[in-house]
């Protein structure tokens, strides 16, 4: 995962790079499919991605366009 997309198509949200470089892409991303991988274990904060789910969830609601996004 870390290979020539990283930071350009696949972020974290656990560094503070990752999650600012996250909130920059989403604010132009006209929809698709956002992939939640949990890559490492044990998980430093378990509840993190299902949490990330639900705050992204209410993002595109917010931003009206929750019809064009799937959340796996």
């Amino acid at each position: 995962m870390a290979g020539g997309e990283w930071h350009r198509n696949i972020f974290d949200f656990y560094t503070l790079d990752g999650a600012t470089r996250l909130a920059t892409f989403l604010e132009s991303w006209t929809g698709g499919r956002l992939v939640v991988n949990v890559a490492e274990m044990p998980i430093k904060c378990p509840v993190a991605p299902l949490e990330f789910l639900f705050l992204a969830d209410s993002y595109f609601h917010q931003k009206g366009m929750r019809d064009r996004v799937e959340l796996v």
